[in-house]
């Protein structure tokens, strides 16, 4: 299952994206974003993990972007997005990196977490 969480004390929204993904876990997924972004403020940070997540259809992906969109409009400053160290995770970030751009947003890539959090305190 998809997870959504934040940091507060950092700023940051964390995405865990799992599988692969159907437009009911993303709208799923929008709702509960949509929740804790008020906890967030404007210039906010997003770890996006994708590492165990695998290629979505054009149609999944229409909903991914609407997403994005969203996040972008509300502030988010950067994104990290977790790529993991091979398999259809890469395949998934192309995929979402499309999406980003159609968004108005690149994204910094990264193996580990441990990497995603260095990348963020760095400024």
């Amino acid at each position: 299952m998809h997870r959504a969480k934040i940091d507060q004390e950092h700023n940051r929204l964390i995405l865990h994206w799992i599988d692969s993904l159907s437009i009911s876990d993303i709208d799923q997924l929008q709702a509960e974003v949509m929740s804790l972004l008020p906890q967030l403020k404007p210039g906010f940070d997003c770890i996006s993990d994708i590492a165990n997540m695998r290629p979505a259809s054009k149609h999944v992906m229409e909903h991914v972007e609407h997403l994005q969109e969203t996040l972008h409009k509300a502030g988010m400053r950067r994104v990290v997005r977790i790529v993991g160290k091979g398999g259809a995770a890469h395949i998934a970030s192309d995929q979402m990196d499309r999406s980003a751009a159609q968004a108005g947003y690149q994204t910094l890539h990264v193996d580990t977490e441990a990497e995603a959090l260095a990348a963020l305190s760095r400024g």
